[in-house]
This record gives structure tokens, C-alpha cells and sequence, in this order.
């Protein structure tokens, strides 16, 4: 996982445009 979350609809919390950079 990464250290902080980067706004980006990744994976997780997606729904909100916030989710980890992978």
C-alpha cells in the first residue's frame, strides 16, 4: 500500500476520487 493516498480513482475509496497510486 502506498504511504500516502493520491487523488485518483484507483482501488480503494475510488468512489470518492481517492485511492492508492497502483
Amino acid at each position: 500500500h502506498a504511504p500516502i493516498p493520491i487523488p485518483t480513482n484507483s482501488n480503494t475509496n475510488s468512489r470518492i476520487g481517492i485511492g492508492w497510486n497502483w
